[in-house]
């Protein structure tokens, strides 16, 4: 069994989690860029076991109300933004599919278009047109079915493992 890997974070204050241009109530305030790249950063550095994330935060500062919706605001946001990824990779995978199907059935009808013996003008330039479309649609759609999805899985990994993250805040 894997032991938690521990990530701790210094704050100032609370504010530090949220982005500096969002001034709405803690429930509803954008998450700082720079916050989740750290732990990002720090959670790559740990690759097994579950997170245990520190908030480290000056003891005048502390609220035991504020941490709660901190850390169910810091649970929501991973957990959507799993979400979203998992559409995301979805909607690639479908859109690859429907490429690369559409690249070999042009193909076979460019092969069936070779075929014919007596080609008119009309018919050889729509071949020498369909050609290159079809292995464009083939190679498209096989990029976005391997590499575009493949892309998503550490950011779609990382929030997996944050949703499951217990976060706790403790003073310094």
């Amino acid at each position: 069994m894997a032991k938690n890997a521990n990530v701790s974070i210094w704050l100032d204050s609370f504010n530090d989690i949220y982005s500096d241009f969002d001034s709405r109530s803690l429930n509803d305030r954008t998450l700082s860029d720079d916050f989740i790249h750290e732990i990002r950063k720090m959670a790559i550095e740990k690759p097994d076991g579950k997170i245990d994330l520190q908030l480290l935060i000056p003891a005048g500062l502390r609220n035991s109300e504020n941490e709660s919706i901190i850390i169910k605001r810091l649970h929501n946001q991973f957990r959507q933004t799993s979400t979203l990824i998992t559409q995301e990779k979805r909607k690639f995978k479908k859109r690859g599919i429907f490429m690369a199907l559409t690249g070999f059935v042009l193909m076979i009808l460019a092969a069936y278009l070779s075929l014919i013996e007596n080609h008119s003008f009309l018919i050889k330039i729509f071949r020498v047109i369909l050609e290159p479309a079809c292995w464009f649609l083939v190679w498209t759609g096989l990029d976005q079915l391997y590499n575009t999805v493949y892309k998503k899985n550490p950011d779609h990994d990382f929030n997996l493992r944050m949703i499951h993250a217990r976060i706790s805040f403790q003073s310094y």
